[in-house]
């Protein structure tokens, strides 16, 4: 039986921004380089096909303290943060390291579902594939890998069937 005790549309309207998280980007783009950015590219297009207010892209370098202000900048502007890159296991990835502290609530188990969704896609690789998810005062925010497919997968199995919900609770509306 599935559970439908809560509306899946949201009652506000939703304001995001989409953040690259990725050295390698920042820097060709420091340089006046054109750099394409096809995993910011599938989240702003399924965003506006659901109808949100996409008010922002950035590309910043994987830098803790750099992550942190770009989303203190963008909290009171936007009610839904969504990061792409920089989850990896190198030394250099430090998104959840960034992000992690910074939450007030953690979607606990959004890795979860992240790596039973993905596990069918690619295989035990999903080890490799580090998320989380949860609310910084009134803002969602979802930190991704930067893969295409990775990118894909969470926000049309996870993100985008659940958002209306998870606004409409955060906001006190159900």
């Amino acid at each position: 039986m599935k559970y439908t005790g809560h509306s899946k549309k949201e009652k506000i309207k939703i304001n995001a921004v989409i953040i690259t998280i990725s050295t390698s980007r920042y820097k060709a783009i420091e340089s006046g380089r054109k750099v394409e950015d096809p995993s910011g590219d599938i989240i702003e297009e399924r965003l506006v096909r659901y109808g949100v207010d996409v008010k922002g892209r950035e590309t910043v370098k994987d830098d803790l303290s750099i992550i942190r202000s770009t989303i203190k900048k963008w909290l009171r502007k936007v009610n839904l943060i969504i990061t792409t890159g920089g989850t990896g296991i190198s030394p250099s990835d430090t998104t959840i390291e960034a992000i992690k502290p910074m939450l007030d609530k953690e979607l606990t188990l959004f890795p979860t579902l992240f790596a039973l969704y993905s596990l069918a896609d690619v295989g035990t690789s999903v080890l490799l594939s580090r998320t989380i998810a949860g609310v910084i005062g009134k803002t969602l925010i979802f930190c991704l890998p930067g893969s295409r497919g990775a990118v894909s997968l969470a926000t049309e199995k996870i993100i985008l069937p659940e958002l209306g919900h998870l606004i409409n609770m955060l906001y006190g509306l159900e």
